[in-house]
């Protein structure tokens, strides 16, 4: 884990979430955006929110603070955690193609 003498204060909900390092909240924002791929009308059995724990907790592809971070966003989300969407950019008019003589 990175050494780090200040943490960092992120806005998540409600809720403020103090950071050393990056790996914990990247893994809250990998776990919201895999709810949402894995999310259907129909829900969630308890063997499928079952398997995300076993298999988030348990891999060796990422840290344990990205792990804990992911499973943490992915029930964030099933819980009703909206994550706040950046505002519109304008609308910009497609640039005019000049005909070539």
């Amino acid at each position: 884990m990175p050494q780090t003498t200040q943490s960092e204060s992120r806005q998540v909900g409600t809720t403020t979430i103090h950071v050393c390092d990056d790996e914990f909240f990247n893994g809250f924002q990998s776990g919201i955006l895999l709810y949402r791929l894995q999310a259907t009308p129909a829900g969630f059995t308890d063997r499928e929110i079952y398997a995300f724990i076993c298999k988030h907790s348990q891999s060796v592809q990422a840290t344990d603070r990205y792990r804990a971070g992911c499973i943490s966003g992915w029930f964030a989300t099933l819980y009703g955690y909206r994550h706040q969407q950046p505002a519109p950019l304008p609308l910009v008019s497609p640039r005019q193609e000049v005909p070539h003589v």
